[in-house]
């Protein structure tokens, strides 16, 4: 009788300890401000493919994907914006470069969160692929 009471019971408190929703433990997002800088001394134009927070959603909901976008742009270059976190739903940022020239040149692709460098990379090369990421957590 004992088992048979036990294990719905047990069923229950996992169901109900997993739950997603549980605001008791306070802050239940974190918003972080990204900042994406392509430098170098590439005189060409790179291409360039980011990461960005989706335009097209309700505030609520813009961690719930990103939009991959490309571009072709002469360094320096940054890109900016805003994103709000759960614990259900990090974020991952990434910034990539491409560049080409007859000569070896410097790139470096970085990302700032909240003004603080978090990845980076530098690439020195006649034809050269720069790519950094961050993935963008939120803790309780």
């Amino acid at each position: 009788m004992f088992r048979r009471f036990l294990i719905p019971a047990l069923a229950a408190l996992v169901v109900v300890g997993c739950d997603g929703n549980d605001n008791s433990g306070g802050n239940t997002s974190t918003r972080f401000s990204v900042r994406y800088e392509v430098t170098g001394t590439f005189t060409t134009a790179c291409d360039l493919f980011y990461i960005s927070r989706r335009d097209d959603v309700a505030p609520n909901e813009e961690n719930k994907g990103g939009d991959s976008l490309q571009d072709t742009a002469t360094l320096p270059w940054e890109h900016s914006f805003e994103i709000t976190v759960t614990q259900l739903h990090p974020f991952n940022t990434q910034i990539g470069a491409v560049c080409s020239d007859a000569e070896d040149q410097d790139v470096s692709a970085v990302i700032y969160v909240d003004g603080v460098e978090e990845a980076r990379d530098d690439r020195t090369g006649k034809n050269v692929n720069a790519t950094a990421f961050f993935q963008l957590l939120h803790v309780n």
